[in-house]
């Protein structure tokens, strides 16, 4: 019988299958699971990784191992768990965020007062920050050098669960949270999504056989949800890239799926897994970049008052349909398509030129996908500000971005249902619609629909004179 007792402290890991730190584990001896919840939850996704946590306890207690749960400070919580249940080493995942390398460092070194052993693991990313560098040995700032060489490293294969692992018994009750109340606003969002690691296994499965063959299509097309919408799983650990990618490969290495017409579409989702990986290198590097910006003349950027505009931005009122069915898709499900979050968010900071900071903010909130480290390069690379960002003067024209990529107005009219009477193209700018032509859809702007917050030429000289004014200040 295995003596040596393990702590496996959980965070934005909570899955079974390809966690290397419960894997070794259950190895090494007898385990049980602890997570660490928030003293304040605010935002979707803490009350989305509570659901998670919930999920997996019950998934656990089946195997016989125990997640306790405790809200409180990292190291005062491990340290009263190592005592009262007699732990002899503590096992986790690796994170890369400057305070949570923080938080690390000072769990280690407590834990080593106490005589506990540690051993801690790669296991969120395909590749670790630093382990793709330039011939210098330096990191990369522009995403498609980093791409190329990325390519060439080969991320060890996922971890299989555990045939068997042996718990820690606990004779007493189990820790819990400090239950709050949770949201109505949030409960709504359940509706959209099933927490938990078997769900996300199923999104994986049914998106390789329904999406896969078209996905560079579908990630550009709100209207025809054909997105993996795996991220929101991802952002919780519910399923690890490497998952992802093996899967992926082994569907087409299975003939499951067509070689000729799939290979590619593979290759363009791992290519949004290297972003990932590459947000993660630039925020470990630069980790001012969540409040700064990368190419500091953008700090003096003339931002505007927030004021009623900030508002009617994230209530989904611009008078821009596109924009407006994005923020309320965000609102209603915590969920935005991708193509639409960077229209939205390029219409925040380069139309009403309000600081992208308070945009990251806002999805912070909101998003039960939200991730640090891509929220913060996604903003910077539409702002312009980033080391490897889109150039200032590409600035979205909304009108345009849903004749494109939502020609029939499937998407917009599913979460603008006061314009459902009405059809592109007038759909896509009501603000320039006839009165007779809005009369007949039952429409009354700045009523039943708002009229446009500003004029997109002119919010778009508004925004290139402001830069031509920072970078001619430089």
């Amino acid at each position: 019988m295995l003596q040596v007792r393990i702590l496996v402290w959980l965070r934005e890991d909570l899955r079974v299958i390809d966690h290397p730190a419960f894997t070794q584990a259950c190895h090494d001896g007898r385990v049980i699971c602890g997570y660490i919840d928030k003293e304040n939850k605010t935002s979707a996704k803490d009350f989305w990784l509570n659901q998670h946590v919930g999920d997996l306890q019950t998934t656990l207690k089946e195997e016989g191992i125990e997640l306790i749960a405790k809200t409180g400070k990292a190291v005062e919580v491990l340290k009263a768990w190592v005592k009262a249940y007699e732990i002899d080493a503590v096992y986790f995942n690796r994170m890369y965020l400057k305070d949570e390398q923080e938080k690390e460092s000072a769990v280690l070194h407590a834990l080593e007062q106490l005589g506990v052993g540690v051993k801690v693991f790669h296991g969120d990313v395909l590749t670790e920050p630093g382990a793709v560098t330039t011939n210098k040995g330096e990191p990369y700032k522009v995403f498609t050098p980093y791409y190329k060489a990325w390519r060439q490293v080969n991320p060890f294969p996922p971890f299989k669960k555990p045939k068997h692992c042996e718990g820690i018994p606990i004779q007493r009750e189990t820790d819990a949270f400090k239950r709050t109340k949770t949201p109505d606003w949030f409960a709504k969002l359940l509706a959209s999504f099933e927490p938990g690691e078997s769900a996300a296994l199923q999104r994986l499965e049914q998106f390789i056989d329904q999406s896969l063959d078209h996905y560079s299509i579908g990630r550009d097309r709100p209207d025809l949800e054909d997105t993996t919408r795996l991220s929101v799983y991802l952002a919780v650990g519910a399923i690890s890239p490497r998952t992802i990618t093996s899967r992926l490969d082994e569907a087409l290495q299975s003939g499951r799926v067509d070689q000729t017409e799939t290979a590619e579409e593979i290759e363009q989702l791992k290519r949004q897994l290297c972003w990932r990986d590459f947000s993660y290198q630039q925020v470990y590097q630069q980790p001012q970049a969540e409040t700064q910006a990368l190419r500091r003349e953008f700090d003096q950027f003339p931002w505007q008052d927030k004021g009623k505009a900030f508002q009617r931005w994230k209530e989904g009122r611009t008078g821009y349909p596109f924009v407006d069915a994005g923020m309320r898709e965000l609102y209603q499900t915590g969920y935005m398509h991708n193509r639409v979050r960077m229209v939205a968010a390029s219409f925040l900071v380069k139309h009403l030129m309000i600081d992208w900071r308070d945009g990251q903010k806002y999805f912070e909130t909101t998003l039960l996908d939200h991730d640090r480290a891509n929220n913060t390069l996604g903003w910077q690379w539409v702002m312009g500000s980033g080391f490897d960002a889109s150039p200032f003067f590409r600035i979205f024209n909304p009108t345009t971005q849903a004749e494109k990529f939502d020609p029939e107005g499937v998407y917009i009219k599913r979460y603008l249902p006061e314009l459902e009477q009405l059809d592109p193209p007038e759909l896509f700018k009501p603000f320039e619609t006839k009165t007779s032509v809005l009369k007949q859809a039952s429409i009354v702007l700045d009523e039943d629909y708002p009229g446009a917050i500003v004029d997109h030429k002119k919010a778009r000289a508004r925004a290139l004179s402001a830069y031509q004014d920072i970078k001619g200040g430089e």
